[in-house]
């Protein structure tokens, strides 16, 4: 499914329903507001932005749960931020999952991910914050970076009361820290670079006026897959010919209609024996990946399956495609640069890289001219 982008009422391009989450964390983490019309298959991204934050509680929450959250939600309300309940709800810049449990003594656990390295400071150097009463956690692997859990230790009906005014000056600290934030811009712009780079379709094309295309020019798909390699010697340890090799799939549209979201295949063979690296992304660093680090998306590739990378290991072959959905018109060509390292190979032992491109709608398929191969 095809999904239309638009930004404050103009549309911006077309993404694939498999990159939403991509494009919706993207926007959501520079605070802008989202919506999206599964009907009409539009996402909406407004330009004004968002001052929202989701508050989470475990559906089966005792009532000490739901006082605390509430008056987390009574203290952003006084600062000019909005609270939701609805978990299904775009458009939040964070999200607090507060929770509470029968401890000895009282105190309250902040966990975090990277993302909120700013606000933990702002947090910190507040003396009110501070002692045995705090204590702060970063799982920056853990926890995706608009999200801060609260864990609440209660020992007596006194601690709520206590754990209430902690929590409004928490929630008073959240609402300073999101208000300068945007104050000041909200960081950088929206890189369409990134969202859209070259070969994607940011509009809609019209021919030019008085030009129409010829019915009788022939439509064909075709396209040209080459491995450009170097085989050269790294530092061997005593007794081993340690091999490396430094390559390139280059793929070229050489067709007269367009490819959708190409895809590229190497086959290891024997599966194991080499190691891919490369600008290469699994789907778990993708999420860890904040606005300030978008630029590292630029020519960036990730498996096409979640799991890709562990299939790959055990069938040699990898399946991989392009971070930002990418369309590749007629003569453009599209390029991975990659490196396989390996094991000293035994005498009469070899291993070979072989490559295959196609689209998402399997609109041409194209085995690569070469291969890579190494033997003793």
């Amino acid at each position: 499914m095809v999904i239309d982008l638009y930004f404050d009422g103009q549309k911006k391009g077309s993404i694939n329903a498999a990159d939403l989450y991509f494009y919706v964390t993207y926007f959501e983490q520079k605070g802008f507001k989202l919506s999206f019309n599964p009907l009409k298959k539009r996402l909406t991204v407004l330009s004004g932005r968002s001052r929202q934050i989701t508050i989470h509680v475990d559906g089966k929450a005792d009532e000490r749960e739901k006082r605390l959250a509430a008056g987390l939600s009574d203290i952003l309300s006084a600062m000019g931020i909005l609270t939701t309940w609805d978990e299904d709800e775009l458009g939040s810049i964070l999200n607090v999952y507060l929770s509470t449990k029968n401890t000895n003594s009282y105190g309250i656990m902040i966990e975090h991910g990277g993302g909120a390295e700013a606000l933990m400071r702002r947090l910190k150097k507040d003396r009110a914050i501070s002692g045995d009463l705090f204590r702060f956690k970063n799982k920056w692997f853990l926890l995706p970076l608009d999200v801060i859990k609260l864990q609440i230790g209660l020992n007596s009906k006194q601690d709520e009361a206590l754990a209430l005014k902690h929590l409004q000056l928490i929630g008073f600290h959240f609402g300073l820290g999101i208000a300068e934030h945007y104050k000041q811009g909200g960081g950088e712009e929206v890189d369409w670079n990134v969202l859209f780079p070259a070969g994607t379709v940011r509009h809609e094309e019209k021919p030019a006026e008085g030009k129409e295309s010829s019915s009788s020019d022939e439509k064909t798909y075709s396209a040209d897959l080459v491995l450009d390699y170097t085989v050269f010697h790294e530092e061997p340890l005593s007794g081993e010919d340690a091999l490396s090799v430094t390559a390139k799939a280059i793929m070229t549209n050489t067709g007269s209609l367009p490819i959708a979201q190409p895809m590229l295949c190497l086959r290891f063979s024997p599966p194991g024996k080499m190691k891919l690296n490369g600008k290469l992304f699994t789907a778990e660093r993708l999420q860890e990946i904040t606005p300030n680090q978008m630029n590292l998306l630029q020519d960036a590739w990730r498996y096409v399956e979640a799991d890709g990378q562990v299939k790959a290991r055990e069938t040699g072959d990898y399946w991989l495609r392009p971070v930002v959905s990418t369309t590749l018109n007629p003569g453009q060509q599209l390029i991975f640069d990659f490196q396989l390292s390996f094991s000293p190979l035994a005498e009469g032992e070899g291993i070979s890289c072989a490559a295959f491109m196609t689209g998402s709608n399997e609109e041409v398929k194209t085995v690569s001219k070469n291969t890579i191969r190494i033997t003793r």
